[in-house]
């Protein structure tokens, strides 16, 4: 119990701090991963799950350090069947550069590159 309240905690700070946008309505998107499946964001929101977009790039040594407890929060929640839905953005890689990011970091929720997705 104690991991998953200090990684809320740490969902919820990171939130507040780094919040760059005053839209107050989620905008819709279809982009589809490196594994060639498309997602909506409006689809998986009408199925009633939250949505956690993870923005990340992949030499940015941020990302690399908190890519292993955002695995940990998708793998507490349901790897995508329950409650909350990851997926993770990237801009300007390629798929081959997201994929090796997953690899080297353990992650298995979905991920779209930025030159491809």
């Amino acid at each position: 119990m104690r991991k998953f309240t200090l990684i809320a905690a740490f969902f919820f700070a990171a939130t507040i701090a780094f919040s760059q946008t005053p839209l107050t309505v989620a905008v819709d998107f279809t982009a589809t991963d490196t594994e060639g499946v498309e997602h909506n964001l409006f689809d998986i929101l009408a199925g009633g799950q939250y949505v956690c977009i993870d923005f990340f790039f992949t030499t940015w040594s941020s990302c690399q350090s908190t890519a292993p407890m955002l695995s940990e929060a998708y793998e507490l929640f349901g790897c995508n069947t329950a409650d909350l839905f990851v997926i993770s953005v990237n801009d300007g890689d390629t798929d081959a550069e997201c994929i090796q990011f997953d690899l080297s970091f353990g992650i298995d929720f979905p991920c779209i590159s930025g030159v491809e997705g």
